[in-house]
C-alpha cells in the first residue's frame, strides 16, 4: 500500500511538473535583446517629494532619472485617509515647485497624486481607517480628491484601497462618483488586485467580470504583481504570467477598455524573504514573454515599479538590460533619490 502512495506521489508530481513546463512554453518565452518598453512606465515616489522642499539640483536629477528610465505615470504618495475621510497635510511650497518644475521640464511626464489606505470591516479589531461601507464617508473622500487635483494641478489621482473584496459594491460606487466629480482630462488610476487563480477564502482577488465592472470607470489600472508569498521562482513566473494574460484577456472584450500597467517589485532579501522570487528580473521575464505571445496587448503600457525608495543600481541594471534592451546607466544619485 505504501508503495503504490508512493509511486502515485512521484506520478503527480511529475504530471505537474509537465503542466507546468507545457503552460510555460505556451505562454511566450522572454527573449534577450529586445526592446519591450513601450515608453509608458510608471513608478511609486515616495510622500518626501511633497512634504519637503527640493533644491533644483535633485529636482534635475529626477528628471533625468524619469527621462532614462522611460518612466511616464509617476504616483507620488499621500495616505492614508483618516476615519474621516480627510487627506494629511502637504507641503504647499514642496508640491508647487515639484509640479512646476516637471511641467516646465518634462511635459510628457503625467502627475499622479496617490492615495488610499486600509479598509476597515469591523471598528473594533481592524487598523485600518478607510470606511468604504459609509456613503458620507465616501463623499468626503472624493470631495478631498477633487480639491486636491484642482489646487495643486495634478494630472489624475491613483486610488489604492486595500483589501478590496472580489465585487465589492462600495468600491464600485466610489469609483463611480470620482469618475464624475474629478475635473474632466484628469486620470483616475487604481491600484487592482490580482486575478482569480485559486480560491481565496478572503476574496481578495478578483475575477474577470469585477474587472470588467471596474474598468468602465477608470482610465488605468496598476495590477499589483506582488505580496503573492510564493516561495519558488517557477511558481511566481506561471502565476504572474497567468495574472497578465488573465487580464489582458479581460479587457479585450470592452469597447473603451483603460490602460493597464504590471506593478513590479523592486526590493532585496533584507527587506523581504520571497525578495530572491519576487523580484523586478523575474517580473520582467514574465510580463514580457506574455504581451509578446497575445495578439491583443493594445491595451498593456508598460510596468509600475513599486518603488523609487526600495530600487537600488542592480535592479536599474536588469530594467535597462531587459525590458529597455539598453545598457544600464549609473545613476550616481540614486540613493538621494530615495531620500
Amino acid at each position: 500500500m505504501k508503495k503504490l502512495i508512493k509511486i502515485s506521489i512521484i506520478t503527480c508530481a511529475v504530471l505537474v511538473l509537465i503542466c507546468l513546463g507545457v503552460i510555460l512554453k505556451l505562454s511566450g518565452k522572454f527573449k534577450p535583446g529586445i526592446k519591450y518598453s513601450r515608453v509608458s512606465n510608471a513608478i511609486y515616489l515616495q510622500r518626501s517629494w511633497i512634504m519637503k522642499e527640493k533644491d533644483n539640483a535633485k529636482l534635475k536629477d529626477l528628471v533625468y532619472f524619469l527621462k532614462e528610465m522611460e518612466i511616464k505615470y509617476i504616483y507620488i504618495h499621500h495616505t492614508p485617509f483618516d476615519s474621516n475621510g480627510k487627506l494629511p497635510e502637504l507641503s504647499e511650497t514642496a508640491t508647487r515647485k515639484l509640479i512646476s518644475y516637471l511641467n516646465k521640464n518634462y511635459s510628457e511626464l503625467k502627475i499622479l497624486i496617490w492615495v488610499g489606505g486600509i479598509q476597515t470591516f469591523d471598528k473594533e479589531s481592524d487598523k485600518g481607517t478607510f470606511l468604504l461601507r459609509d456613503p458620507d464617508y465616501r463623499n468626503t473622500v472624493v470631495s478631498e480628491i477633487k480639491n486636491i487635483i484642482t489646487e495643486f494641478n495634478f494630472d489624475g489621482v491613483h486610488l489604492n484601497i486595500e483589501p478590496i473584496k472580489n465585487h465589492d459594491p462600495d468600491f464600485l460606487k466610489l469609483l463611480e462618483k470620482l469618475k464624475k466629480n474629478i475635473p474632466e482630462g484628469k486620470l483616475l488610476s487604481i491600484a487592482a488586485f490580482k486575478p482569480y487563480f485559486i480560491r481565496n477564502p478572503e476574496g481578495i482577488y478578483w475575477d474577470s467580470k469585477y474587472y470588467k465592472k471596474i474598468a468602465q470607470y477608470c482610465d488605468q489600472m496598476v495590477v499589483m504583481a506582488y505580496d503573492t508569498n510564493l516561495s519558488h521562482k517557477i511558481s511566481y513566473l506561471l502565476y504572474l504570467k497567468y495574472t497578465v494574460r488573465k487580464v489582458l484577456l479581460a479587457m479585450k472584450s470592452l469597447d473603451n477598455p483603460p490602460e493597464i500597467l504590471i506593478g513590479v517589485p523592486a526590493y532585496h532579501p533584507k527587506d523581504k524573504h520571497a525578495a530572491k522570487v519576487e523580484n523586478l528580473e523575474n517580473s520582467i521575464r514574465a510580463t514580457a514573454a506574455i504581451i509578446t505571445s497575445l495578439k491583443s496587448s493594445e491595451v498593456f503600457s508598460g510596468i509600475a515599479i513599486y518603488s523609487l525608495w526600495r530600487l537600488d543600481q542592480e535592479e536599474v541594471n536588469d530594467y535597462f538590460q531587459m525590458w529597455i534592451a539598453a545598457n544600464p546607466v549609473i545613476f550616481k544619485n540614486l540613493e538621494g533619490l530615495r531620500e
